[in-house]
């Protein structure tokens, strides 16, 4: 898109926050539910016409199934701390990562929504894991 190959793309915010803040690159708008924090002048696509849209980047921490639910527990605590200490925050929120920091329930109620939502999509396209 900075070289003028593309017109416009949908891509994950880290990369592209500091080319928008340059005034290299135009957004439109975000993909999320709700405006984001690191650039919340930009309208969300559900704002701009497509009422219910949402698609967004998420990254979990998995342990293999079967893990001790004490150790995964304790893994999920650190992460949380870890994604809540002030610079790690910091640097976060500037490069436009918002983390939820939630619970292993929580975490596996989005991939179980995620998994209704894209399955049929996935199915339609004949889309298999290599």
């Amino acid at each position: 898109m900075i070289a003028g190959d593309v017109q416009m793309t949908i891509v994950d915010t880290p990369p592209l926050v500091p080319q928008i803040r340059a005034g290299k690159v135009k957004a439109l708008a975000v993909t999320s539910a709700r405006r984001a924090s690191a650039m919340s002048e930009l309208p969300t696509i559900a704002e701009s016409g497509v009422p219910g849209y949402e698609m967004v980047l998420w990254i979990g921490v998995l342990a293999p199934a079967g893990t001790p639910r004490e150790i995964a527990e304790k893994l999920n605590a650190e992460v949380v701390r870890v994604v809540r200490l002030p610079d790690i925050r910091e640097k976060l929120d500037a490069m436009g990562v918002e983390p939820v920091g939630n619970t292993s329930e929580q975490m596996a109620e989005w991939i179980r929504r995620e998994i209704t939502k894209y399955g049929p999509v996935v199915k339609a396209a004949n889309i298999k894991a290599d």
